[in-house]
């Protein structure tokens, strides 16, 4: 496995928070899903500690571990 450190900025206005949560959209759940889309497997997302509802980061740090070496520049991507 291949650890790989994220940091985003995000606009959480229409999130319940960072955290995945039964029953409520989180940005979390939002990374997870898409980044599931994009590698066909299931990758748990690990973030740095957790916001409030409807709170916005501009400087937020996550962690993955992938099977294989990205080779892309994911630099600037919007998900």
């Amino acid at each position: 496995m291949i650890r790989y450190f994220i940091h985003i900025a995000y606009n959480g206005a229409n999130y319940r928070g960072w955290q995945r949560q039964r029953n409520v959209l989180s940005i979390q759940e939002i990374f997870e899903n898409k980044l599931e889309q994009v590698f066909k497997y299931k990758i748990p997302c690990l973030g740095c500690g957790r916001t409030d509802a409807g709170v916005h980061a501009s400087q937020y740090f996550f962690h993955i571990d992938l099977k294989n070496d990205v080779q892309a520049d994911l630099k600037f991507t919007q998900l």
